[in-house]
Order: structure tokens, then sequence, then C-alpha cells
């Protein structure tokens, strides 16, 4: 059976996913709907502004020039009655000639000119102020020869007419559309997070399902090609005992030999897949510096039988804890790994360094690694550069299981490419 671990890790990032979409979802239907009110709301108030400016600041009776053509706000007869604000006309020396103050309660003369003043020495055309606990939207504009005709003697050559429109109730409105949009989308999110929650361990029941059979399918795989490659190997080595040994009895005993360890290791990495860490024992004392000692001797024959060779700069005394036969497992996977697909004539490095956790590197010689994409080596078969390992008795699941077993002891593992060589850094 898959363990509770793992079935707890897909339950978690299934939720995590779904949680993560459905949140990006509710903050962009928010943002639209919060940014489509406030573009709204701008462009009415910037209407509106520009509607009182065109009639020098007062707002037309409905049976008069009142329309509504190529505004974004709607005119009824109750628009002049519904709309609070005031203007005021100054001179080109900034002397108030004209106001309207009739359309506002909150603003007296004194303030209404002194907001003016202070706009009009900004040089500012377009924006808004606060008075006590009320918002404000302003336009200033250049009197213009066509207000002639409405202004008669009050007009001046150089003067302003500024139009303050009181947007306290639309400022509000918008705040309280923020705050309850933002509520309900934390509430729907929460609702969401809770019902997925609830029903994530039935929805990824058929993953679950197919993953259990992949893995019995793998064990009884395993086990049962056990037998035959016993019985091959065995019946192999008794034509060699009674006809003698030549190249056809010896490449079947080889590829014998190579469909064992891949049985065992898909049943080991299969195991390890289905283990809980918490039930492996993983706090034993490992002398890390002997156990790289020992594999860097017996893989250095090795490598010299290649052409190649084997360096180690490895530090004394450096102990870890873990499960003593997985790390032992993990490096001879990496430094058998650097051997058997260093190039021809190449250097295999072993290196250890103890921080605040061991670092070891195994890198050795390839040339032709650049441009390479190194991501997928620990995927499972996967065999990068087909025309460099063609000749390589590998199946590619070893990186595959050494990571397993880093991800088991909480530790790192890496890989890179630089100055022709290829490098392997388990940190844990």
């Amino acid at each position: 059976m898959m363990g509770q671990n793992m079935i707890k890790k897909l339950r978690r990032r299934f939720i995590a996913m779904s949680s993560t979409v459905i949140f990006v979802i509710l903050i962009f239907v928010i943002s639209c709907i919060n940014g489509m009110n406030a573009i709204s709301n701008f462009l009415e108030v910037n209407d509106i502004l520009e509607y009182l400016s065109e009639f020098a600041g007062r707002m037309p009776s409905f049976h008069d020039e009142f329309t509504d053509d190529g505004y974004r706000f709607r005119v009824t007869a109750e628009t002049p009655y519904e709309t609070r604000y005031f203007s005021v006309i100054t001179d080109a020396d900034g002397n108030v000639i004209w106001h309207d103050y009739d359309h506002i309660a909150a603003v007296n003369g004194q303030q209404a000119e002194a907001m003016t003043l202070e706009v009009l020495s900004h040089n500012d055309r377009r924006g808004a102020v606060r008075i006590a606990q009320s918002h404000y939207e302003f336009y200033s504009r250049v009197l213009s020869p066509a207000d002639k005709e409405r202004l008669g003697k009050l007009y001046t050559d150089g003067g302003y007419v500024t139009v303050f429109l009181d947007c306290t109730r639309r400022a509000y409105s918008q705040g309280m559309t923020v705050r309850f949009s933002v509520m309900i989308g934390l509430i729907s999110f929460l609702l969401f997070f809770l019902l997925i929650s609830l029903f994530s361990e039935k929805a990824i029941q058929p993953t679950i399902a197919a993953y259990e059979k992949q893995k019995e399918f793998v064990t009884n795989a395993g086990h049962e090609l056990k037998t035959p490659l016993a019985v091959i190997s065995a019946n192999t080595e008794v034509i060699e005992m009674t006809t003698g040994q030549n190249e056809w009895t010896q490449s079947t005993l080889m590829q014998v030999k190579r469909l064992s360890t891949l049985v065992s290791r898909l049943i080991t990495i299969s195991k390890l897949d289905e283990s809980d860490p918490d039930q492996i024992d993983i706090t034993q004392d490992i002398d890390l510096s002997a156990v790289l000692n020992e594999l860097t001797a017996t893989f250095g024959s090795l490598a010299i039988q290649s052409g190649n060779s084997l360096t180690s700069d490895i530090a004394e005394n450096v102990k870890i804890k873990g499960d003593t036969n997985s790390v032992r497992e993990l490096f001879s996977i990496l430094i058998d790994n650097a051997v058997k697909y260093c190039d021809a004539g190449g250097e295999v490095k072993v290196t250890l360094t103890a921080k605040k956790k061991a670092v070891c590197t195994v890198s050795n010689t390839y040339k032709d690694g650049g441009g390479t994409d190194y991501s997928r080596f620990f995927d499972r078969f996967y065999r990068g550069d087909q025309s460099h390992n063609n000749e390589k008795s590998g199946f590619g699941i070893g990186l595959s299981m050494a990571q397993s077993i880093v991800k088991i002891h909480k530790g790192k593992i890496d890989v890179s490419w630089n100055d022709g060589m290829i490098s392997f850094t388990v940190t844990i």
C-alpha cells in the first residue's frame, strides 16, 4: 500500500494547487470588479466636472441647455438638485470675481476661496482635496472666448473657472464595495478550501489506485523475474563447465547480471517510494569520510581499467545522521555513474567538505555536456545524449534512486556542468 505520508503529501499538493488556482481567480475577479468600478466612478466624475466647467461652473436646468450627449453620467430632472458642488471664477491675478455656493452645505465661502487659491497656486488642473471628512474632486480651466456669452461682464482674459464636486458618498461607496468584495472573496476562498479539504482524498483516489497498481506490478514482476534469471545464470554456468567459456556464454551472463541489477533497483526504489520517512531510521551515526574513502578505493581500479583516473579530496571525520545502507547505496550510485560515463582518458573527482552540513561532490569529465537538459537527469529511465551513452550498461534509474534516498534524509542533490565537468552535489 502507498505510504500514509505519501498520501498526505499528495493531498496537500492537490489542496495547495487547487487553492492557489481559486485564489488567483478570486483575486482577478475582485480586482476587475473594483477596477471597473473605480474607472467608472472616475470617468463619471470627470464628465460631471467638465460639464459644469463647460457651463462656467453652473449646472443648467433640465429644460435649459441640459444634455447628456457624449457624457457618461445619466441626466434626469433631478440631476441639478442631487449634484453637490461649488464653483469659483477668478481673474488673471487670482482675485475671486464670482462664486456659487448654493449647491453645497459643508463648505463656506472662505473655505471655498482658500481651496481655489491653493489649487491655482500649484497650477493643478485636476485632482482631489479633503476638508474634514469630506472628499472633493476638482477641475480648473482657463476661460475661453466661448464663455463671454454666459459670463458677460464677469468674463476676463486669463481668468479661471474652478469647479469642486463633493465625492464623499462615491468614495465611501467605492470603499464599501472594496471591503465587501474582499470579505466575500475571503469567505468564498475559505469555503472552497474547506470543501476541497473534505473531498480531496476522494478526488485523488484514482491516482492512488493507479499508483498502487503500478507499484504492485513492479514489485510482482521483479520477484517473478528473479527466478528465471537465476535459472538462466545457473544453466549458462553449467554450459561453461561442460563446454568451456565462450563469447556467447559470457555475453549471456553479463546481460543476466544487468537485468538482475535492474530488477533489484526497481524493487528498491519502489520500496523507497512507499516508505514513510518517519518509519526509516535516519538517526544512525555514519562516518561519511570512511564510507567515501572505501568507495573511492573500490571504484578507483574500475576507473583505471577504463583508462581514466579517480582522485579524491575528502575531509576527515565528517559525521552525519542517516540510514547506513541507504547512504552507502547513494554514493555508490553517484561514483559508479561518474566512472561509467566519464569521457575516455578523463578524470573522476570526489570531494567532501563539512560546513553546517556535509557537502559531497562527485564530478567527471564530460566534454559534450553543454546545452544538456540537466533538469531531467533524475527522471526514471532517462538517458541523456544517447550517442554518448549507447555503449554504457545503465538503465537511467540510478539517479532517480539516489534522489529518493536524498529526499528521505531531508537533503538536497543538484547537478551542474562547467568547464567540461559534470558534477553531482549532495548536501546532507
